[in-house]
């Protein structure tokens, strides 16, 4: 035998070998665990068939490390300038009714950043930032907005930004399975609203979000590829990497201890489910660098963003995958 070689063994010793170890007749006796609705297994006997041959094609190992300014921060340019030195690469501003874009976005190289405009989109929004960028080479800049608040003329001006997502997908489900099947409607539904529209795939984007439990919410972020690739194969499109937001879910009553430790749990779910960018912090709060540096602890010192899907190949996290995308597909059907 070779090192790295097993001996195959059946399913019945496997269960028997387990069931000996914890000191039960059988594996039935074994009380298992659930999260939300989600029954989750307790083994996974590792067959062949369980995994995929490939890692999960996300588009890229490397994420985007977003920050949010929310419209309660006080100066929220000089807290935007002050995210991107410490090295955000994505920003999602939210406005308050007595201000402009153009300030809050002053003296940002706006080329070089992902600019989340969806939770201020409107038609003064747009013009704002169009004229910011007016000596950028609309190819290359990057963002999001809510193409449902603007005007028609608007909308037109929209197809010079190549690189911009123009639907956003979102669900408000607090439960898992629930949400898994009402994105895979959305996507479907935006699927054919880029036929419609003559946009791009590249120009869907869906919006999670990641919590401190990690089997289920790895399997979820990868569920949403898994469901995405089919409905693609479905309308016989080419595939096309699916664009992932994850927003960190923590509790606010935590304390500010706790909330560090949550939402460093919560940014590794989401990079190991292969999210695209990751929100994870407000830099308009005191602890919004610590929280960025979360992401920047696990690109430099973790060398996370080195690996495509890190736990393609993991017997349970593939089964729940799996299981999760096929009962969202089902429930599309029945």
């Amino acid at each position: 035998m070779k090192f790295g070689d097993f001996t195959e063994i059946s399913e019945k010793i496997w269960n028997q070998s387990i069931s000996k170890a914890l000191k039960l007749e059988d594996l039935s006796q074994f009380e298992k665990k659930k999260y939300q609705d989600i029954e989750l297994p307790s083994f996974n006997f590792p067959v062949a068939n369980s995994v995929h041959d490939e890692p999960l094609i996300c588009g890229s190992a490397e994420w985007i490390i977003g920050t949010k300014i929310n419209a309660d921060a006080n100066h929220k340019n000089a807290s935007i300038l002050s995210a991107l030195n410490h090295g955000a690469e994505a920003i999602q501003p939210q406005l308050n009714q007595d201000e402009d874009l153009k300030d809050v976005l002053s003296e940002v190289f706006l080329s070089m950043v992902y600019t989340d405009l969806s939770l201020c989109s409107s038609d003064q929004a747009l013009e704002e930032y169009l004229t910011l960028c007016k000596d950028s080479k609309k190819s290359v800049l990057r963002g999001a907005i809510n193409q449902e608040n603007l005007s028609e003329n608007k909308i037109l001006q929209l197809k010079e930004l190549e690189n911009f997502h123009l639907i956003s997908i979102k669900s408000n489900e607090e439960s898992i399975t629930r949400e898994l099947s009402e994105l895979t409607l959305k996507m479907k539904e935006a699927i054919q609203r880029v036929k419609e529209e003559t946009l791009r795939l590249s120009q869907v984007r869906v919006i999670t979000s990641v919590g401190v439990y990690l089997p289920a919410n790895v399997a979820k972020l990868r569920a949403i590829r898994l469901l995405w690739a089919n409905l693609l194969k479905a309308h016989e499109l080419e595939l096309m990497p699916l664009f992932i937001v994850a927003q960190t879910d923590i509790s606010e009553a935590s304390t500010p201890e706790n909330k560090l430790i949550e939402n460093t749990s919560a940014t590794i779910n989401a990079v190991l489910g292969t999210a695209n960018l990751i929100f994870n912090g407000n830099f308009g709060e005191e602890s919004g660098r610590l929280h960025q540096n979360i992401q920047h602890i696990l690109k430099m010192e973790a060398n996370l963003h080195r690996v495509i899907d890190p736990l393609a190949g993991s017997y349970s996290i593939e089964n729940l995958t799996s299981s999760l995308a096929e009962a969202a597909w089902n429930s599309q059907e029945a």
